[in-house]
């Protein structure tokens, strides 16, 4: 994969936390326009960025992988929190309980 999509995957993994982690504060909705716009110009600019060279692609990988990690970091509580929440509240039937073996013992001990 080259440093190009890289980029965009980690940043828009990044702009998915934010925005979600913001929801679930209570965040306002212009404060997520704000989060599109900063995830998208970052993409953009880390993409150019790629382009000059391998070492600066390597680079600008980077720092898009350290940004969804704070991300992550910083609004990963609510986001894992929430996820709890709903898979918590999925009924699960629990598994057939296995038949007992018979047992081949008598009433004295011995066995039949």
């Amino acid at each position: 994969m080259d440093h190009s999509r890289k980029i965009v995957s980690f940043l828009a993994f990044a702009v998915a936390f934010a925005v979600v982690g913001n929801t679930l504060k209570g965040g306002s909705a212009s404060t997520d326009v704000k989060i599109f716009l900063g995830g998208g110009l970052g993409a953009v600019f880390l993409s150019l960025l790629a382009e000059a060279g391998d070492t600066a692609g390597e680079f600008a990988v980077g720092v898009a992988f350290i940004t969804l990690l704070a991300s992550v970091l910083a609004n990963g509580e609510p986001v894992f929190n929430a996820v709890s929440n709903l898979t918590g509240k999925l009924k699960t039937t629990p598994a057939p309980a296995k038949a007992a073996a018979p047992s081949t013992t008598t009433i004295a001990g011995r066995a039949a």
